[in-house]
């Protein structure tokens, strides 16, 4: 039985799809760290590559998260996108 736990939708044009993870990080992670710390190349095979639909910028202190938006530095508590992605997102969960 191949039941799949988790299905990926693409909603907007010009993101790039979402990938499965990579032992290598897709080729970021440094030769010496994929060739002999089996704990980075299991940690790394692990999730997925998912873009968001706008540019973001997100750095943490702490416990406590902020956004770039706009020209200044927010605290992230939840972030809207606009209607046409409701729309969208309305389409694409319908049946």
């Amino acid at each position: 039985m191949s039941e799949h736990l988790i299905k990926f939708y693409k909603m907007f044009d010009g993101v790039p799809a979402i990938i499965p993870a990579d032992p290598s990080a897709y080729g970021s992670m440094p030769t010496d760290a994929f060739r002999y710390c089996e704990a980075m190349r299991t940690a790394s095979s692990f999730g997925w590559y998912v873009y968001p639909p706008k540019t973001l910028t997100l750095t943490v202190s702490e416990d406590i998260v902020y956004a770039y938006l706009e020209g200044e530095w927010v605290l992230v508590k939840s972030e809207y996108l606009n209607d046409g992605f409701k729309k969208k997102l309305g389409k694409s969960c319908a049946g």
